[in-house]
C-alpha cells in the first residue's frame, strides 16, 4: 500500500485518471477505510485450537505466540517502565478471544496452505479501551483486504494482493453466514465502502488537475512522463545548484540524481558497484574534491533523505490538498457518534498545539510549524501559523475520523490519509527521544508497532567468519553471490589460528588478491582478522559490541540487517551453516535495532566441479605435495601468484632458485613490506620446510646426507630472533651460541626456524 507520489513508473495521466475516479466516487473500484486502531496479525492453531498473533518478526519467525504469550509481551516481559497500561492489554486479549471463537467455526484451509504454511491475517483493533488518535467508540476486530502474510518455516512473505482477496472474501462470506444468529463476537472483513450517496467534487478534480500541470511544467515535462522523470529532473536541479562550486559534468549530475531517485523509490543506500560507480565514471581520477562530495552524499542516509524528500514536496503537497478534500465529511463505519468523535479529535488536537507552542523546544516548534501549514493548506507563512487565529482555523479543518482511504487502482493498492498526516505528526510530538518523558501508551506505539511498517529499511550486512586456511574460488564465489542478492557490505572474518604454515595474515592478503581481481571494492567487501577463534561466535558478536576496526566504519548501525553467510554444504561431520545458524534470526542482539536475519533466506549452494565442491583441506594437501592448484583459485588468479602469497613453492620454482638465492628473494620481499616480523617468521617457517625439510631435488637424489631432516635443536639455519634483532636496531645481532637461545627450551621452539 503507497501513496499515489510513491509510484515513480506511474504517468501522470494515469495519476490524473486516478484522481478523475476518486472525484466521481471510485465508480468500479473497491475502496475501504484506513484505520486508526491496534496493527496485528493473526491466525490459528488447528491443532491446539488457539489463535496465534504477529506483532513483530520475532513473532513470526516463531509461526505465531499465544494470547497469553502476547500478553506477557505487552507486560512481565518488559521492564516496569516500559509496561503496556493493563486497559490496552485488556482490549488486545478480548480481541483475541473473539477471533479465537470464530477461527473455531472457521474452515481450517481458510488458516493453513497445503503445503503446512500459516496464513496470518492483517488485523486491526479497535477499542475504546486502547485509543490512538482516533477515540472510537465500539469494540470491534476489522480484518483488512490486503496484507496478509504467509509463514513457513519462520520464513515470512505478503501474500499478493489478489490472493489476499480471495482469502478476505472467502472469510467475509463465512463470517457472514456463522454471524447470522448474533451469537458471535464483532469480528468482521474491513468493509467495501458504499460510495452511492457521493457527491461528485468535480472543482477538486479541476484544481488538482491544475496543479500537476504547473508542477510538470516547471521542470520541463509532459503528463505522458512519469512521477520518476519528475523526481529525477527535481532532483539533477536541486544537486545543480547545491553543487554549483564543484566542476560535475552534466553526465555526473545526472547519474547522481539518478542515484538519489533509486534511494527515494527503494528505500536502500545506492550501491557501490552500481548507482555510485555510473557516477564516478564521468569524474575523474585527479578530480579528488568531486569524487568525495559524491561518495559522501551518496552513502549518508541524512543527505540522501533529504534531497528526496526536498525533491517530492511539490507532489506530496498536491496529493495532500487533494485528499483532504476528497475525505471531507466521511463518516468512520467504526465510530458510533461521529459528531463526538469528530469534537474529541479537535480537542486533543487544539491541545497538543498549544503545549508544544508553550513548551518552546526548537525541534518540537519546527515540526509543529510544518504540520501545521499542512493543515492549513500551506496557505499561511510559517511565522502566522502559531497564532491563535491560525489554530482556531487549523482545527476546523478537521472533519472527519477517518484517517484515510484504501483502494485498488490498476494492480496496485493504494491510500489517501488527507489531514491525518500532519495530525499524527503533531500528536507525535513530545515522544520518543524527545526531551518530554515517554508515557505508557507512547511506548506502546513506539517499541510495537508491526516491523513490516517501518518506513525505511538498513543496509544488509553479512559476516562471513571462517579459517580459510587458505581461502579458494568456493568462498570468493559465495562472496559474489551475497553482493549479487542485495548485500551491501560483506565482513570477512578470518580466524586468527594458523593452519599448516598458513597464517590469518596469509588469508588476508590471498583474500584481497581474489577481492581485487573480481573488480569488488574493498568498500564491499571487508576482509580483516578476527578477534575470535570461533566462526559462529565472530557472526553473533557484531550484534553484541564494537569489533575493532568495524566500529570506526560504523558497522553495525541501527536499521542494520546482518546476515550469516553461509553454505548449503555439509563439512565433514554432516553439519551445515543452514544447521548451525538455524536460530540466528531469533536471536536478541544487545546492540539495540541490529535484525538477524533468516539463513534459509541467504544460503548459497557451493561452487563445484566435476570433482565436487571446493575444500580448504584439499587445498593444502595439493600445495604441500606441490600438485596443480588450479582448480581451487578463481579463474582471474595464476597459480604461481597465489603461491607467492602464501609463501609456498612449487618444485619447477624451487629447482629454479638456488639455495641463498631463495632466502635472499624472500627477505627483500617481506623488508618491502613494512610491519614484517609476523610475515616473515611465516614465510622462513615454510622456506625451511620446503627447501630444507624436502630438499632439493638436484640434492635428494644422490641420497644421505641431502634427504635427511636438519636438526631444529642444533641447526644455524635461521634463527627468527636474529631477524627481531636487527628490525629492533641491534647492530651486533644475535650473540648466544649456536643452537641456544638464551632463554629456555619451550621459548626456544616457538622462536627458531
Amino acid at each position: 500500500m503507497s501513496h499515489p507520489y510513491e509510484n515513480a513508473e506511474f504517468s501522470f495521466l494515469k495519476l490524473k485518471d486516478m484522481f478523475k475516479a476518486a472525484s466521481e466516487g471510485f465508480p468500479g473500484l473497491k475502496v475501504t477505510e484506513k484505520l486508526d486502531g491496534q496493527n496485528i496479525f493473526l491466525s490459528f492453531d488447528t491443532v491446539a485450537r488457539k489463535v496465534l498473533a504477529v506483532r513483530n518478526k520475532t513473532h513470526a519467525q516463531a509461526g505465531g505466540i499465544s494470547k497469553e504469550a502476547l500478553v506477557n509481551a505487552l507486560t512481565v516481559d518488559r521492564p516496569v517502565e516500559n509496561r503496556v497500561p493493563q486497559n490496552v492489554v485488556e482490549a488486545y486479549h478480548d480481541a483475541l478471544e473473539n477471533f479465537e471463537k470464530v477461527a473455531n467455526v472457521v474452515p481450517e484451509d481458510m488458516f493453513i496452505t497445503e503445503d503446512g504454511g500459516k496464513i496470518f491475517y492483517n488485523a486491526e483493533i479497535m477499542d475504546p479501551r486502547s485509543p490512538n488518535v482516533v477515540d472510537y467508540d465500539a469494540q470491534s476486530l476489522a480484518i483488512h483486504r490486503v496484507g496478509h502474510k504467509l509463514v513457513k518455516d519462520g520464513v515470512v512473505r505478503e501474500l499478493e494482493s489478489t490472493d489476499a482477496e480471495k482469502y478476505a472474501v472467502q472469510l467475509e462470506n463465512i463470517l457472514s453466514d456463522v454471524q447470522d444468529g448474533g451469537s458471535m463476537p464483532a469480528v468482521k472483513v474491513n468493509a467495501i465502502t458504499n460510495f452511492k450517496d457521493f457527491i461528485s467534487k468535480k472543482d477538486a478534480y479541476r484544481r488538482v488537475a491544475a496543479n500537476i500541470d504547473s508542477a510538470i511544467r516547471e521542470v520541463g515535462l509532459a503528463d505522458s512522463q512519469t512521477i520518476g522523470d519528475y523526481l529525477h529532473q527535481r532532483n539533477l536541479n536541486i544537486l545543480a545548484n547545491k553543487l554549483a562550486s564543484f566542476e560535475f559534468s552534466e553526465e555526473a549530475l545526472d547519474a547522481m540524481a539518478a542515484a538519489v531517485v533509486f534511494y527515494g523509490t527503494e528505500l536502500k543506500l545506492p550501491r557501490v558497484k552500481t548507482e555510485i560507480a555510473a557516477v564516478l565514471v564521468h569524474v575523474p581520477e585527479h578530480a579528488t574534491r568531486e569524487r568525495d562530495i559524491c561518495s559522501k552524499i551518496l552513502r549518508d542516509r541524512t543527505a540522501l533523505r533529504e534531497l528526496a524528500s526536498h525533491a517530492s514536496k511539490p507532489l506530496i503537497n498536491i496529493v495532500h490538498k487533494f485528499a483532504v478534500e476528497i475525505l471531507e465529511n466521511f463518516t468512520s463505519a467504526y465510530v458510533i457518534q461521529s459528531d463526538v468523535a469528530i469534537s474529541k479529535l479537535r480537542k486533543k488536537v487544539g491541545k497538543k498545539i498549544k503545549d508544544v507552542r508553550g513548551a518552546a523546544n526548537k525541534e518540537d516548534l519546527q515540526v509543529l510549524q510544518k504540520g501545521m501549514q499542512k493543515l492549513l493548506g500551506g496557505d499561511i507563512p510559517p511565522d502566522d501559523v502559531l497564532s491563535d487565529d491560525s489554530i482556531a482555523a487549523a482545527i476546523k479543518r478537521i472533519t472527519t475520523t477517518v484517517e484515510g482511504i484504501v483502494f485498488d487502482f490498476e494492480g496496485s493498492t493504494y491510500k489517501l490519509t488527507g489531514n491525518f498526516a500532519p495530525i499524527n505528526q503533531i500528536m507525535g510530538l513530545g515522544r520518543y527521544s524527545r526531551s518530554t518523558t515517554k508515557t505508557n501508551e507512547d511506548v506502546l506505539e513506539e517499541e510495537e508497532a508491526p516491523e513490516e511498517e517501518m518506513p525505511e529499511s538498513g543496509r544488509k550486512i553479512a559476516v562471513f567468519p571462517g579459517k580459510f586456511k587458505p581461502p579458494h574460488r568456493g568462498h570468493a564465489y559465495l562472496a559474489k553471490q551475497l553482493l549479487e542478492r542485495g548485500v551491501d557490505i560483506l565482513v570477512v572474518l578470518v580466524s586468527p589460528l594458523t593452519v599448516n604454515d598458513i597464517s590469518a595474515e596469509d588469508s588476508i592478503r590471498l583474500w584481497a588478491a581474489y577481492m581485487h581481481k573480481e573488480g569488488i571494492s574493498s568498500d564491499d567487501v571487508i576482509v580483516m582478522r578476527s578477534p575470535f577463534n570461533s566462526p559462529v561466535m565472530a557472526s553473533y558478536a557484531i550484534m553484541d559490541e564494537p569489533i575493532p576496526g568495524l566500529a570506526n566504519l560504523g558497522i553495525p548501525q541501527r536499521g542494520d540487517m546482518i546476515i550469516p553467510a553461509a553454505s548449503t554444504k555439509p563439512d565433514a561431520k554432516g553439519i551445515s551453516d543452514l544447521q548451525r545458524f538455524s536460530k540466528f534470526h531469533k536471536y536478541v542482539p544487545k546492540i539495540e535495532g541490529l535484525i538477524p536475519a533468516n539463513v534459509q533466506d541467504w544460503a548459497i549452494d557451493p561452487e563445484s566441479d566435476c570433482d565436487g565442491a571446493y575444500c580448504a583441506s584439499d587445498f593444502r594437501a595439493a600445495l604441500d605435495s606441490h600438485s596443480d592448484i588450479g582448480r581451487f583459485i578463481p579463474d582471474t588468479m595464476g597459480q604461481e601468484e597465489v603461491r607467492k602469497i602464501l609463501g609456498v613453492f612449487s618444485n619447477e620454482e624451487e629447482e629454479r632458485l638456488p639455495l641463498a638465492e631463495s632466502f635472499l628473494n624472500l627477505i627483500e620481499e617481506v623488508m618491502e613490506e613494512g610491519d614484517w616480523q609476523p610475515i616473515a617468521k611465516e614465510r622462513m617457517r615454510k622456506s625451511m620446510r620446503n627447501i630444507l625439510t624436502t630438499g632439493r631435488k638436484d640434492l635428494t637424489k644422490h641420497g644421505a646426507p641431502f634427504n635427511l631432516d636438519p636438526d631444529i635443536g642444533t641447526s644455524n639455519a635461521f634463527l627468527a630472533k636474529e631477524i627481531s634483532s636487527c628490525a629492533g636496531g641491534s647492530v651486533a645481532g644475535y650473540s648466544a651460541p649456536i643452537g641456544s637461545s638464551g632463554k629456555d627450551d619451550e621459548e626456544d621452539d616457538d622462536t627458531t626456524i
